[in-house]
């Protein structure tokens, strides 16, 4: 391997760790390794999968794939996030059934990938790190825990580690089949949620950390760009290819030129982050030339084109100038026909395909083959033009200035309308009026297109525009529904982003900024330990792991503090951090086990032995002792036993490891041992308790185990007694919409079920079109979040049962009392937050509390729940 495609790997390779071959041909005792732990990964959460009840989020984004794969139209909205889970979980439901099980599959047969991909790894965090990183990601409790559950996180964690994987096998290969992965990838996280930003900023950063002397060297004129590659050639690729989906930062300057490009949180409505259809307006076209003005543009743009040929390709043959000329001509139509949208008029005012996808995307076909052909000409008939790069040279300014001409001197307003979603003002077109709002947004759109094309052409020529295809050929479909909502190319590209930075100042959630280190300090002891642990010991190595180190340990600290700082804060962000943790942890554990000599036989392998032992079992003497003391029992006889057990053990243990070499390892292995077990202990209590008995840091607005027990007790002894003709048997509260609502899907569908508005207990006069429980002497149950009791004419013929839970939230211990992280400035927070720690220190009580929970899950507070209650008829009382 040439020594510049090992700079990713420079140094000498350690233990355990090999160069980067060809991939293995046959299946060796790792690979039978990493199919166990796969299989015990594959139990572990498919087991029971439709035990817990659904989530609030669950249930939001279950229900849009059911109605997906019922049918039923599907437009993305950033507020659901990346629209590939919505369509991942309707094929599985359309295709397999319908059951929960089958709903949550997806996203556990994702949970077992992200196990076993610490494999492809191998070469770079060594074939025992792999293993080790494999087990701390299959036992992980947040990672088990949201690997059962509805949420798009734990996809996002397998494409985080794929990108990485990407990156670093081109960087010390420079095979192109990595950049077509790296694409696609991209493609996929960023259709499956806006964290995919953080990703790809830290994996082009590290991209460019590694080759950024390659970079500077093209900005001076040393070295062409073309010929950046390993890490260089990847920075360029994601720069290029995700350039687009970062036009929505300049929605952060739209304040100061009294513009709404990105509007701040409109509530549930789906517009955060989107334009706003307001004034000001631009009437396009701005001045509608006549047709000959048209022919003498289009003719210009030919002579300039014939003359830069003639001028720097010194083409001479009138076939080669011919083509040329030809193929500028039909560059300028394809980019006329798009933005004109001709065929699409046509067939709608003739009636001809009106309405089908045949006629929405007429007009892009006809663009597309009018540009191939410009580049069939061009590479069939001029030798002289260098490959893509000079057809890009050629026609990247003829498509770009006609696209501009044409916008004002035609008109766009089809294609614009076709760009714009749902609601957002299209009716305004009619009269060629387009909103600056979102003329600016579309602009910037196709303009960051162009610049990201014409560099990555000029990078990589026609490895780019495949890669471009493979990223476009994923993204353009998932957005767009399959080619039936375009509008999800504007949202996808603007809004996805528009969305997050409005959200900022929402702050969902209200979480301190220590929040991620409680639940690390709850739930991943183990990868937060070792894996803080690994980040000092790969900066401090990195001369013997090369640029992988720094990458591992950059990626564990920037995921930490881009998360700290983010304002949204839920528990499902957890997976985000703990990946990176478990993978450097797992690294440095495998190191630990190079550093043990194996086998442990002889004086010296006793001695390892006892620091295998000692160790945990010295941790866990110091924490019962803890608990005594903090319960107050100092003067109990067991303190004091553990004292004069403590002691000389720790003289002991000491000893060992100054004395014996390898046992600070084996003492190290000892505590990943014990915190292994912790862990999946803890990943055991979190995952498999259904009946709400655990208060889990985890859930946050959970669906509680009373809604499945209403659902059974109604279909059991309401729905099947009601006869298919009648309607309106059972009416639920809109309050319970999420997430009862997945449950009674069909019977919604069938009529057996509605959803009403109810009337909260203060709200006698029904204001504002809320209507009192019984109000209706129809609906045989009634499900209300409120606790007023039906009409007084009524009562005799109803029955309340209640209150029963239906969202549960953790009562969250661990803040300030009465603290708004909205309203109060950081330093503020911070000093407030000094104090709580200090006070919290001092309490025997607070931190007696605080290491129960984290050992026993023993909480005296109750969840914080929303209720709700259950009227019935007499003839279905039992």
């Amino acid at each position: 391997m040439a020594t510049k495609q090992l700079q990713f790997l420079r140094g000498r390779v350690p233990a355990g760790i090999k160069r980067l071959n060809a991939p293995r041909l046959h299946f060796g005792r790792l690979e039978w390794i990493f199919l166990v732990i796969g299989l015990i990964a594959a139990a572990m959460r498919l087991w029971e999968l439709d035990g817990r009840a659904m989530h609030y989020d669950e249930a939001i984004h279950l229900h849009f794939s059911w109605k997906l794969a019922q049918g039923m139209e599907f437009a993305h909205s950033p507020w659901m996030h990346g629209p590939f889970q919505i369509e991942l979980v309707a094929l599985a439901l359309k295709f397999i059934g319908d059951t929960d099980f089958l709903a949550r599959l997806p996203y556990a047969l994702f949970g077992v990938v992200l196990v076993v991909l610490p494999y492809f790894l191998r070469e770079a965090i060594g074939e025992k790190g792999a293993v080790c990183a494999a087990i701390i990601l299959a036992f992980s409790p947040s990672l088990l825990y949201f690997s059962r559950f509805g949420r798009n996180d734990i996809l996002m964690a397998v494409w985080a580690v794929s990108l990485l994987i990407m990156l670093w096998r081109y960087s010390v290969s420079e095979r192109r089949r990595y950049l077509f992965g790296a694409a696609a990838i991209t493609a996929l996280m960023l259709a499956t949620k806006e964290t995919a930003y953080f990703v790809i900023l830290f994996m082009g950063m590290a991209a460019l950390g590694l080759g950024w002397r390659q970079i500077l060297a093209s900005l001076r004129g040393g070295q062409s760009l073309a010929a950046c590659g390993s890490a260089a050639g990847f920075f360029i690729l994601l720069a290029t290819l995700t350039l687009p989906q970062a036009a929505a930062l300049i929605a952060i300057a739209q304040s100061p030129f009294g513009l709404t490009l990105a509007a701040h949180d409109t509530g549930s409505t789906g517009d955060t982050g989107a334009p706003v259809w307001e004034a000001p307006f631009v009437t396009l076209p701005i001045w509608a030339a006549p047709t000959w003005v048209h022919i003498a543009a289009a003719v210009v743009l030919v002579v300039l084109a014939v003359g830069f040929a003639r001028a720097v390709w010194r083409v001479r043959s009138v076939v080669d100038l011919t083509a040329v000329a030809v193929a500028t001509l039909s560059t300028v139509a394809a980019v006329a026909v798009v933005v004109a949208s001709p065929f699409q008029r046509l067939l709608s005012e003739r009636s001809i395909l009106a309405g089908n996808i045949t006629s929405d995307i007429a007009d892009y076909g006809a663009g597309l083959a009018l540009m191939l052909l410009a580049v069939a000409l061009l590479r069939l008939n001029l030798s002289a033009v260098a490959g893509w790069r000079g057809i890009m040279v050629l026609l990247g300014p003829v498509a770009l200035l006609t696209f501009w001409w044409l916008l004002v001197c035609w008109g766009g307003s089809a294609f614009i309308g076709q760009l714009l979603p749902a609601g957002a003002g299209v009716e305004d077109l009619s009269a060629g009026r387009v909103a600056v709002n979102y003329l600016i947004p579309l602009l910037a759109l196709l303009t960051l297109l162009a610049v990201g094309g014409a560099v990555g052409i000029a990078w990589g020529g026609g490895v780019w525009l495949g890669c471009a295809a493979v990223f476009y050929g994923i993204w353009i479909p998932l957005y767009t529904t399959l080619f039936t909502n375009w509008a999800g190319m504007f949202t996808g590209a603007w809004q996805s982003l528009g969305y997050w930075l409005m959200q900022q100042d929402v702050a969902r959630g209200n979480q301190p900024w220590y929040y991620y280190f409680v639940g690390l300090a709850v739930y991943e002891l183990l990868a937060l330990a070792f894996g803080i642990v690994a980040v000092v010991w790969l900066v401090r190595r990195r001369s013997a792991y090369g640029g992988f180190s720094i990458v591992l340990a950059a990626w564990v600290v920037a995921t930490l503090a881009i998360y700290t700082l983010a304002a949204e804060k839920m528990p499902w962000l957890l997976v985000n951090m703990t990946v990176p943790l478990a993978i450097a942890a797992g690294m440095l554990i495998g190191h630990l086990l190079d550093r043990v000599p194996w086998p442990l036989a002889g004086a010296g392998g006793r001695c390892l032995v006892w620091s295998l032992v000692l160790a945990p079992a010295w941790i866990g003497l110091a924490i019962w002792m803890a608990w005594l003391a903090l319960k107050g029992d100092n003067g109990n006889i067991w303190v004091w036993l553990g004292l004069l057990i403590l002691l000389p053990l720790s003289a002991l243990l000491a000893a060992l490891v100054r004395v014996q070499p390898g046992a600070g390892a084996a003492a190290a292995l000892g505590v990943a041992g014990l915190l292994l077990v912790s862990g999946v202990v803890g990943a055991w209590r979190a995952a498999y308790t259904y009946d709400d008995s655990s208060l889990e840091i985890l859930a946050y607005a959970q669906g509680s185990a009373d809604l499945t027990t209403t659902y059974v007790d109604l279909k059991n002894r309401v729905f099947s007694a009601a006869e298919g003709s009648q309607s309106g048997v059972v009416k639920v509260d809109y309050d319970m919409w999420y997430p009862f609502q997945w449950y009674v899907r069909k019977e919604t569908e069938q009529g057996t079920l509605q959803f009403d508005r109810f009337c909260a207990a203060n709200d006698d006069d029904g204001s504002e079109g809320c209507r009192r429980v019984g109000e209706d002497i129809g609906p045989s149950v009634y499900l209300a979040e409120y606790a007023h009791a039906v009409d007084q004419e009524d009562t005799d013929q109803y029955r309340k049962d209640g209150p029963m839970r239906n969202l549960l939230w953790y009562p969250e211990t661990y803040r300030r009392p009465g603290e708004s992280r909205t309203d109060t400035g950081i330093w503020r927070q911070l000093n407030s937050d000094v104090a709580f720690f200090r006070d919290t220190a001092a309490d025997p009580e607070k931190l007696r509390s605080a290491l129960e929970y984290i050992i026993a899950r023993r909480q005296e507070s109750d969840w914080f729940t929303a209720e709700y209650y259950q009227y019935t008829k007499d003839r279905f009382q039992e």
